[in-house]
C-alpha cells in the first residue's frame, strides 16, 4: 500500500492535470475560491467525465470517503501538514507546508 504525494500548484489559482492512480488515468482540476479562503477539487475519469465536484480541501479528513462511486479512486485522500500546525491549507500553502497525498487500497 504506497502513499503518493498529488502535485498540486500555488503559482495559479484554478487548474486541472491528469494523473494515473492504481493503473487508472483520472483528471483532477483544482481552484481557490478568494472569498472562502479555501481550495477544492474536482475529480473526472479518463474520459473526462465528472466524477465529484467541489470537494473541500480540510484538514485531517478522508477526502473522498463519504461517497460511494465505483468509478472514483479506491484508496484514501489525506492531507498532510509538514508542520503539525492542523490547518487547512491557505492559498499559498497547498503543495509547499500542506501536501496532498494519495493513499492506495490495500
Amino acid at each position: 500500500m504506497a502513499i503518493i504525494e498529488i502535485p498540486t500548484r500555488v503559482d495559479i489559482a484554478r487548474y486541472k492535470y491528469s494523473i494515473i492512480l492504481e493503473e487508472v488515468t483520472y483528471f483532477f482540476e483544482f481552484s481557490f475560491n478568494a472569498r472562502s479562503e479555501r481550495w477544492s477539487m474536482n475529480i473526472f475519469d479518463s474520459d473526462n467525465n465528472l466524477l465529484l465536484a467541489g470537494i473541500s480541501l480540510l484538514h485531517n479528513v478522508n477526502l473522498i470517503g463519504r461517497f460511494v462511486n465505483e468509478d472514483l479512486p479506491p484508496g484514501r485522500f489525506i492531507l498532510y501538514d509538514t508542520e503539525d500546525a492542523s490547518k487547512s491549507p491557505t492559498r499559498n500553502e497547498l503543495g509547499t507546508r500542506i501536501k496532498l497525498l494519495y493513499q492506495e487500497a490495500a
